[in-house]
Formats: structure tokens, C-alpha cells, sequence
């Protein structure tokens, strides 16, 4: 079975804390909150955590986000899954972790990930849909094969060529596959990717793994059905089964919600002769589509959905977008 060192120890307090020996295992972290100052708050506790800030580290002046996880959540130990589940996945499209806090004694764990200031797709939705301007082709294009691609790493685990890789299969551990299993466009943030030819580039980051779930997970029977903190809209069709076809499922509801700039119906969007919209090419609505089957096994498999988008993509030659993005932080030109 995949397995974890340390997956069943819990510390009681801050001073048992020590930083993890590998990827693979849970984080319990070097930094203190003490080490951050509270910027400002930007979700008032509800739902699956006890709030979110944006802090400060002292030491760099770097911005982070901290989210406070429920204390019923570090009695159950559902704290230290997630914590252990975002430690696991060292991907560019996940928002990493930076440290966690925990006192079980108290009742109380955080989390310190990445910040992304430009928002969220569902940010970016909302401006465009005010501003009654399309996202172009090519973003959605780019944004459906980077999602695809986290998502076979999350199920599959890293390629030989990947850094990661030494961690896991080189020393003998089974990768542990994670399901999201709430991706919505509120969990995809948007963050500046490395520039080309001189031009400003932006790039996805999964975000907020309370509801995921892992092999492991169901191995140890930890997985509890509940549909507290999921999104109704995007209840999958075999929920509460988990697995990658979930995912995959979410993912095409993510990019037509990208197209239409809004949520909708999805069955009445794929009983339309385009689920995408016309402005958009045949080939998008066919990729769409093949994640949105009703059936899990009939969906498209996450482990070859991003190489398949890419040759796709690649074949289409698209124009350059004519529309800039609207992002929270400002406008940018289209790539």
C-alpha cells in the first residue's frame, strides 16, 4: 500500500514540531505563526475553515496566505490530512505549502501557502461577465491542459524526469494518489508564470484540499461521505464515490464555466449543439465533453487527458486572443 513515515503521529504542541524528512511525509514545519504578522483577513470563518488571512513574514516581507483549520477538524485529525495531502503534491500548479502550526491540546492548526494576488478564475469569470468580455480561446486552451496536467500528477505521481520523483518510486514508496474532488473555479487561483519573449505570462494553482481525499485515505477507512463545504453545482454524477473521474468531471464543469462565464446547467449545456458556446471551435466543445460523460468509465482518464489536450491544441493554430484578461490585480495584454 502507499504510505506516508509518520502518517499516524500527531504532535500535541509546538515544541514536538520538526521539519519533514521528505515530500512524502506530513509537515510539521520549521516556521511559527509568531514568524507572520496578519496583513488583513479575506474569509470570515464558515464553511470548512475558521477563516482566512493574507500575513506577512517577517523576516522577507513576503505575503502569504493563512488558513485557520476548524478545531473539530484537529480533533479528528482532518487537519493533519490536509496539511500532510498539500505537503505531498510539490507541483508548479499547486500552491505550495509553506509551514503549519498545530496545538491539539488547544484545538488549533493553520496552514501557510502560497499567495496568488491576481484572484481566482471564478474572480476573472465575474470581471469578464461584467464587462461582457469572452475569454479568449487560447487562455481557456492553455488553462484546461495546465488543470489536466496537474491532475495526472495528483493521480499518477511524478514523471522519472521530475525532481519529485527521487522521493517516491526511487526510494521504494508507491506513490499516493490524491483526489480534489472540489475543484470549482474558486479553488483555481491565477499567479504570474515565468515570462516569454519579455511578455507577462499567468498560470494556474490548485488551491484548498479540505475535501480531498487519498488512497490512503480510503485504505485507513478516513474517507467520510458528507456534502458539507461541496459546491452543489458541481456535485459530480457518482458523488460520493471518489476517484479520478471526478476530478476529470470538474474539470470540464471548470471550463465551461470559463466559456460562459458562469455556472449553468450541465445537462442542458450538452444538450446544446455547442456546451461551450459558438464563438468557440469544435475541437474545445469535443474535450469538454469527454470529461463531462455521465458514466466515470466513459470519461476521458486523467493519466493521458493533458497530453491529449496539448496535441489538440497544437493542431488547432489559433490566432492570438484579441481580448486582454481581466485579472483582480489589473489588465493584461493576451498572450
Amino acid at each position: 500500500m502507499p504510505r506516508r513515515s509518520k502518517s499516524a503521529h500527531h504532535p500535541q504542541d509546538d515544541d514536538q514540531l520538526g521539519e519533514a524528512s521528505d515530500p512524502a511525509s506530513p509537515i510539521y514545519i520549521k516556521e511559527r505563526t509568531a514568524d507572520y504578522s496578519v496583513v488583513r483577513s479575506i474569509v470570515n470563518p464558515g464553511g470548512m475553515n475558521g477563516g482566512i488571512n493574507i500575513v506577512r513574514e517577517e523576516t522577507t516581507g513576503v505575503e502569504f496566505i493563512q488558513k485557520i483549520l476548524k478545531p473539530r477538524d484537529v480533533k479528528f485529525g482532518d487537519a493533519w490530512e490536509e496539511i500532510a495531502v498539500q505537503h505531498q503534491l510539490k507541483h508548479p500548479y499547486v500552491a505550495q505549502l509553506r509551514s503549519a502550526h498545530t496545538n491539539s491540546k488547544a484545538g488549533k492548526a493553520s496552514a501557510i501557502v502560497e499567495f496568488c494576488p491576481h484572484g481566482s478564475l471564478q474572480d476573472l469569470i465575474d470581471k469578464h461577465r461584467k464587462a461582457r468580455v469572452p475569454l479568449g480561446e487560447k487562455f481557456i486552451w492553455k488553462t484546461f491542459i495546465q488543470i489536466a496536467e496537474v491532475l495526472r500528477y495528483m493521480h499518477c505521481g511524478p514523471r522519472q524526469d521530475d525532481p519529485q520523483f527521487e522521493y517516491t518510486v526511487a526510494r521504494g514508496q508507491e506513490w499516493n494518489p490524491v483526489w480534489h474532488l472540489d475543484l470549482k473555479p474558486d479553488n483555481v487561483m491565477l499567479a504570474d508564470a515565468p515570462s516569454k519573449r519579455g511578455r507577462r505570462c499567468i498560470e494556474i494553482k490548485l488551491i484548498d484540499f479540505g475535501l480531498s481525499v487519498s488512497q490512503e485515505h480510503i485504505a485507513l477507512n478516513k474517507f467520510r461521505s458528507t456534502h458539507i463545504g461541496y459546491t452543489k453545482s458541481f456535485l459530480y454524477p457518482e458523488y460520493p464515490i471518489p476517484g479520478a473521474a471526478a476530478d476529470v468531471w470538474q474539470l470540464g464543469a471548470i471550463i465551461i464555466c470559463l466559456c460562459r462565464l458562469a455556472a449553468c446547467n450541465w445537462d442542458e449545456c450538452l444538450a446544446e449543439e455547442s456546451a461551450v458556446g459558438e464563438q468557440y471551435s469544435d475541437d474545445l466543445d469535443i474535450a469538454v465533453r469527454a470529461c463531462l460523460r455521465s458514466k466515470p468509465d466513459a470519461r476521458v482518464k486523467s493519466s493521458n487527458l493533458a497530453f491529449n489536450l496539448e496535441k489538440q491544441y497544437r493542431s488547432l493554430r489559433l490566432p492570438p486572443d484579441s481580448t486582454p484578461l481581466l485579472l483582480k490585480t489589473g489588465t493584461i495584454p493576451p498572450e
